[in-house]
């Protein structure tokens, strides 16, 4: 069975929500985005908090404490990168599945990936730890922590929890807007329609 695709610029083509998803009616595609995109949003804005509640180094932490705060740092700034990457890739499927019509989501999203390309690439370093020859030639990445903010530093350019976590804020609001009163329509529709029996 053949995936549809859709060429979306500079040769990037990748799967369109698939011709099953896009045969449901409007409103259970905007709830089944509600959805995900709900999720993704609850799982970045879990990493951050994580993030931001050892975002500050204090002179009385022990040595042996300030490395655990690293690893923690580092690992929950990969996660919020990840979930950050879900939540575009909701964004993207709303775009796609026909819930878009009027094309309101492709500014916020081509804003997002303008800002953050450096981020998804970030992501891609960290997913990939294992290939250590591009490692090598990439460097570190490290997270750096103060000033209320937690920074991962590599070499591909620098995130910012605190900056990236209000883009995705931005991107899921964007989101948001569009998808609820499609929702909300058919809930009082149904509800209408239940009522008129």
């Amino acid at each position: 069975m053949e995936v549809p695709t859709v060429a979306r610029g500079r040769g990037d083509r990748r799967a369109v929500p698939g011709s099953r998803f896009r045969d449901l009616p409007l409103n259970e595609r905007a709830d089944a985005i509600r959805y995900e995109t709900d999720w993704q949003w609850a799982a970045a804005k879990l990493q951050y908090d994580r993030l931001m509640s050892y975002s500050e180094v204090s002179a009385e932490v022990l040595l042996e404490d300030l490395a655990r705060q690293q690893l923690h740092a580092r690992a929950d700034m990969d996660f919020l990168i990840t979930a950050v990457r879900r939540l575009l890739r909701a964004a993207e499927h709303a775009r796609d599945s026909g819930c878009d019509a009027n094309g309101t989501l492709a500014l916020p999203i081509r804003r997002f990936r303008s800002r953050w390309a450096h981020a998804l690439k970030a992501r891609d370093a960290l997913e990939h730890f294992d290939e250590w020859e591009r490692r090598r030639a990439e460097g570190p990445i490290l997270p750096v922590r103060g000033g209320g903010d937690v920074v991962l530093l590599w070499p591909g350019g620098n995130v910012s929890a605190r900056q990236l976590f209000r883009s995705a804020e931005e991107l899921y609001k964007a989101v948001s807007q569009l998808i609820e009163p499609l929702v909300s329509k058919a809930a009082s529709e149904a509800s209408e329609t239940i009522q008129a029996r």
